[in-house]
């Protein structure tokens, strides 16, 4: 997990090189990161942190912990409920059977266009918390 003081995005991605790649291209537009590998070590931070995302994209399957489960705990904090998520998964069967949760702002489905990826950022970023 990385350090980053001020507004960032939070990234929770188990694959190690989509998380290498999502990162760097949403710190090329200006946008600083902290990414987590896993939604346990994105709670734990979460928990830790006085400062907050000012998003969050989550990917939804992941081993131990999934995007449904993260979004559970969210929940349950008041701290963290406002905070706008973006979902991703790669699963056809996810987006068309299990649905997101109504709580997630937007999703996308991998692969995704970086360009994509980058207008809803910019779309739920917020500038204040």
């Amino acid at each position: 997990m990385d350090a980053v003081t001020g507004p960032y995005v939070l990234v929770i991605e188990d694959d190690a090189g989509v998380r290498s790649a999502m990162t760097a291209v949403i710190e090329g537009e200006g946008f600083p990161v902290v990414s987590c590998a896993d939604a346990r070590e994105a709670l734990a931070h979460l928990h830790a942190t006085t400062e907050l995302p000012r998003m969050i994209v989550l990917d939804f399957l992941m081993p131990g912990m999934d995007g449904w489960s993260f979004l559970a705990e969210r929940r349950k904090d008041e701290r963290l409920r406002h905070i706008p998520v973006v979902g991703m998964s790669a699963s056809q069967l996810l987006i068309e059977e299990k649905q997101p949760p109504a709580e997630v702002d937007e999703f996308l489905r991998k692969p995704f266009k970086v360009e994509t990826m980058l207008r809803s950022i910019e779309r739920h970023w917020v500038p204040h918390p």
